[in-house]
């Protein structure tokens, strides 16, 4: 859960709560503008987005990462997860209203509060979320820069010459991918499982929610600390989740009896 909403901690995160807050004590939609005073209107919308943040951020994040919708758009994903969001969003909200601005309190619009928060949160998830959605998403819609390079994999591709292909490593951070390779690094703007599965034919696995490894550059798997860690041959150790261990065990296994 600590990786899953760390974008939601990061700087770009906070940006774009702060600026959605201020956007709407000024904007006062919905009434507030003339119903609420500015100091008034502030704490209600400070109030109302920090009450819905999370089950928003939560769900759209779910579906947006989510491997049996990869042929729904993402803009789309974003709007499914930003009205499943605002269900429970609606009940946040009606609390919100009756300690903040109890006028408003009124049962019969729940039905325009949960299209309200639905807007919002579309709005506000389209724009934090801007790095990770592809607008022009689709068959033949593929640009000259995506189109590999001959003898590498799609997402060699997107390296700079300079970093190299021979990859080690795939690390998740917020929006980006950040490769290791055996001549450098790099931080790709790409969804992690989108860049796996440019990986193509790359012999490699999954240890971990946010971590890659190319089995050519596995040395060992132990504990560090009382934690399952694998041994890359550059020198780093990167964690392996129970999820994944059995896997990567099987694969070392065979690797040691063939050897």
């Amino acid at each position: 859960m600590r990786e899953f909403l760390s974008d939601l901690r990061s700087d770009r995160g906070l940006l774009v709560f702060l600026g959605a807050i201020c956007l709407l004590t000024l904007l006062g939609p919905f009434g507030s503008y003339d119903a609420l005073p500015p100091a008034r209107r502030f704490f209600f919308w400070s109030a109302a987005l920090t009450a819905v943040a999370l089950p928003m951020h939560i769900a759209i994040r779910a579906l947006l990462d989510s491997p049996h919708l990869g042929r729904l758009p993402q803009l789309a994903r974003v709007a499914l997860g930003a009205m499943l969001a605002a269900i429970p969003g609606t009940g946040l909200v009606f609390f919100v209203r009756a300690v903040l601005w109890p006028e408003s309190y009124m049962l019969d619009t729940i039905g325009t509060t949960w299209v309200q928060v639905s807007a919002i949160g579309f709005a506000i998830g389209c724009f934090h979320f801007l790095p990770v959605i592809s607008v022009t998403e689709g068959p033949g819609q593929e640009t000259a820069a995506e189109a590999p390079r001959p003898g590498a994999t799609r997402f060699q591709a997107r390296l700079d010459p300079a970093t190299g292909t021979d990859i080690v490593s795939l690390t998740m951070q917020d929006h980006y991918v950040r490769v290791s390779t055996t001549t450098g690094t790099e931080m790709v703007l790409i969804r992690f499982a989108d860049a796996l599965s440019e990986l193509g034919e790359i012999d490699g696995l999954r240890i971990h929610r946010s971590h890659w490894v190319a089995m050519r550059h596995v040395t060992t798997l132990g504990r560090e600390d009382g934690k399952l860690k694998v041994q890359l041959d550059d020198g780093r150790s990167l964690p392996v989740s129970q999820t994944y261990a059995a896997d990567l065990r099987k694969r070392l296994a065979a690797r040691a009896a063939s050897a």
